[in-house]
């Protein structure tokens, strides 16, 4: 096995990465009711949160995974150039 990752193996990170970002900007970012609860299941649900509460929890994390998506899509690109630079071995 090489010891750097293919493009391909980059790319599909990069995907599965900025897919979970574009999740968590959604239920931050994006206007309309949302509904947080306490609980830690579906079964307990607990009680009810304040839904600007939720959403700064939500964005926090979408920011994090945000930069972490531009960091991925930096390095799919770098390793892209890379292997276009060499060659394919």
């Amino acid at each position: 096995m090489p010891t750097t990752a293919g493009v391909l193996q980059s790319l599909f990170g990069a995907l599965a990465i900025t897919c979970m970002a574009l999740l968590f900007d959604w239920v931050a970012f994006v206007p309309g009711p949302r509904e947080f609860h306490t609980g830690s299941s579906s079964i307990h649900r607990g009680g009810s949160v304040n839904s600007t509460f939720g959403r700064v929890a939500f964005g926090v994390f979408a920011v994090f995974l945000d930069l972490f998506a531009f960091h991925a899509w930096r390095q799919t690109i770098r390793v892209f150039k890379r292997q276009t630079d060499t060659g394919p071995t």
